[in-house]
């Protein structure tokens, strides 16, 4: 019989975590962000440093875009395992859209 609320293991908390629709759908907004930010990053190629206050907050957010470079794929290959249906497809669209943003980022 399974526990139910806080008595869950950590084994089963991530299951759920990875099954639960929300979760794909979170990750296809972080890699769409991810993907505008390289994008306009890019495209407009203005000098970030010119204004210390902007080239500072360029640089943290550049890290929680690599960060999420390295751990969408990951969290995707998890969701695309444990889902089926439309989470699939979504894990999917993510991995397109973070390919894409390195394919940039590579070219430019």
């Amino acid at each position: 019989m399974k526990q139910i609320g806080a008595f869950l293991s950590t084994e089963t908390k991530v299951d759920l975590m990875f099954k639960n629709h929300m979760t794909a759908k979170i990750t296809l907004i972080v890699s769409v962000i991810v993907f505008v930010f390289i994008l306009f990053v890019n495209v407009l190629r203005f000098d970030v440093y010119r204004y210390p206050v902007v080239g500072a907050i360029f640089e943290l957010l550049w890290l929680a875009v690599i960060a999420s470079l390295l751990l969408i794929p990951i969290m995707c290959v998890i969701i695309f395992i444990k889902n089926h249906g439309i989470s699939r497809i979504y894990a999917v669209l993510s991995v397109l859209l973070i390919i894409s943003s390195i394919i940039i980022m590579l070219a430019s």
